[in-house]
């Protein structure tokens, strides 16, 4: 049995404003930062065998502060990144709204519908995510792995884990800063958390 350890980046200013960033590289906002530091107290007892993130910075910073305590390197991974927006990079969905009246029908009900204008589709997210899909195979079958990146990629990754449509990617909730836990076997995967956020919660003294 093998152990996913599934980590959503920490927050960005971006996000925080409510705009989309998919390939853009921007930091960790300093709660992005506390995000990250809580990730690795909670993930401190783990034994960590190997360390995937997406080559983007807000992921890959996330990695290494959860991975600093540890005598391992993080292997970044492109096919990782989160969607290309393409030309929604940066906007509001308002402000897409308002240049693009058709926007909706790129998240529409079939969910694989056309790429993002400049930018990808879902199908292509999808077959990146594939890839990794065969990366994660290098550790052995009982090692625990962590795997660090975007909402996008992660949900396509429990879905096809799990047997599930990727294209339904879109019904799993995964916050900035939370952990998820699959445990694979030979032919199939339990998942064990989802969008677990505990450590994130401010400390009472209780």
């Amino acid at each position: 049995m093998a152990r996913l350890l599934l980590v959503r980046h920490g927050s960005t200013a971006l996000q925080v404003a409510g705009r989309y960033c998919g390939h853009t590289d921007v930091p960790l906002s300093t709660e992005g930062l506390r995000q990250a530091e809580c990730l690795r107290e909670r993930l401190s007892d783990e034994g960590i065998a190997a360390a995937y993130s997406s080559d983007l910075c807000r992921a890959m910073a996330t990695a290494s502060i959860v991975v600093e305590r540890r005598n391992m390197n993080v292997t970044p991974v492109a096919e990782l990144r989160e969607i290309n927006f393409g030309l929604f990079e940066g906007r509001t969905f308002r402000e897409i709204e308002a240049d693009y009246p058709d926007a909706a029908r790129f998240w529409s009900a079939d969910r694989g519908g056309p790429a993002f204008p400049e930018g990808e589709s879902i199908t292509a997210l999808v077959a990146r995510v594939e890839i990794v899909m065969a990366k994660l195979k290098g550790p052995s079958p009982n090692d625990t792995v962590l795997v660090v990146a975007h909402k996008g990629p992660l949900s396509v990754l429990i879905c096809l884990l799990l047997g599930m449509d990727p294209l339904e990617w879109w019904r799993l909730s995964l916050d900035c800063g939370s952990l998820s836990l699959i445990e694979t076997y030979a032919n199939s995967a339990v998942i064990r958390l989802l969008n677990d956020v505990c450590h994130l919660e401010p400390r009472t003294g209780r």
